[in-house]
């Protein structure tokens, strides 16, 4: 009884502990990536052989899924390429190209005001409740109030240097902050959108089965953009040199996009897309760690402040959450609806 509590205990935190690790392996490919940007690799050819290889990787989950998905339709079809068009051509294309522009944990870190943006999306089409006179709505507002100004405290102000050390040449470009923002006020738009069309998406049609089509969308779209930008045969040159654009090519493409795209699915299947962002303020910590290990790049204590507020404010977005759900469970006991559903809603 009590090993059967145990397992019980493990499978309700699983969430909790994919969007951890996923968060973190996420914090090494934006070190990763800008580090190979700075040897002189081309962007739209990185996120090129990255989805092949995330592609390659999802593909297997597809196939076995094939028992238990609904019949292919135009309508999943189209979603998926939709989904592909969002994160992989806009999202990931800004935030791949934003890193020439600015460092990875500053970049981290202003994207988590994405919890925000897509908490608002939310509330007002319907996927999330606010209850403003229950301790769990103002808990919400306080937690989203509190990321904000958290994440505009690491931007406008520095402050005295807490943490510098000796530089290691990385090689990397300088940075410019207005282009790297622009880039990534538009890419969060996109992700938040995102986000909000992967809960429905999710329950017509088994993750991997449509992160294997979005991301083999993702790779023909990433494709054309590639061939009308990058015209040189040089550009396309994987240097070997170092091991450094191969490791991003293959650590990016099959863990921190191929395998990331389906914890994200399953996550927001079981948790919704609010529970699942809240947990992006990890790759603050990661990339800020690694930034300052392997380039030199000095912690400020606006950073260390900012990072503070914006990981309490998200977490305290993420308790409300819990304490709404388990209320919810209570009064209906009703675990949602699934794909499984919707595929006997076809049938009849």
């Amino acid at each position: 009884m009590r090993g059967s509590g145990l397992v019980e205990g493990m499978q309700a935190y699983k969430p909790h502990l994919l969007l951890i690790l996923m968060n973190l392996g996420i914090a090494g490919l934006l070190v990763l990536t800008k580090s190979a940007l700075s040897t002189g690799m081309s962007a739209p050819v990185l996120l090129v052989y990255q989805h092949v290889v995330a592609t390659l990787v999802l593909t297997p989950m597809a196939y076995f899924e094939r028992e238990k998905r609904p019949p292919l339709s135009f309508k999943i079809l189209g979603w998926a390429c939709i989904l592909a068009f969002l994160e992989i051509m806009v999202v990931q294309f800004l935030y791949t190209v934003s890193l020439r522009f600015i460092s990875a944990s500053f970049q981290s870190t202003v994207t988590n005001a994405e919890t925000a943006v897509t908490l608002v999306l939310a509330l007002v089409f319907g996927q999330e409740k606010l209850g403003f006179w229950r301790i769990e709505g103002q808990a919400k507002v306080l937690g989203v109030v509190t990321s904000t100004v958290g994440s505009t405290v690491m931007v406008l102000w520095t402050g005295p240097t807490i943490l510098k050390t000796l530089h290691i040449d990385g090689g990397s470009p300088s940075l410019d902050h207005v282009t790297g923002g622009l880039m990534l006020v538009l890419a969060m738009l996109a992700e938040s959108t995102w986000f909000l069309l992967m809960g429905p998406a999710v329950r017509m049609y088994p993750e991997g089965s449509l992160m294997a089509m979005m991301s083999c969308f993702g790779t023909i779209q990433t494709t054309i953009v590639a061939a009308i930008t990058e015209r040189k045969a040089s550009s396309w040159a994987i240097d070997f040199g170092g091991g450094l654009e191969l490791a991003t090519i293959l650590y990016g493409g099959a863990l921190a996009q191929g395998l990331s795209y389906y914890a994200l699915a399953w996550c927001i299947n079981k948790k919704g897309p609010v529970f699942t962002i809240a947990f992006s303020p990890l790759s603050i910590i990661g990339s800020c760690l690694l930034e300052t290990i392997l380039f030199g790049e000095p912690i400020y204590l606006g950073s260390i402040l900012g990072a503070m507020m914006v990981v309490g404010g998200l977490y305290l977005l993420l308790w409300a959450q819990a304490k709404e759900a388990k209320a919810e469970m209570r009064r209906s006991g009703d675990g949602g609806t699934s794909y499984e559903s919707i595929r006997n809603d076809w049938e009849t």
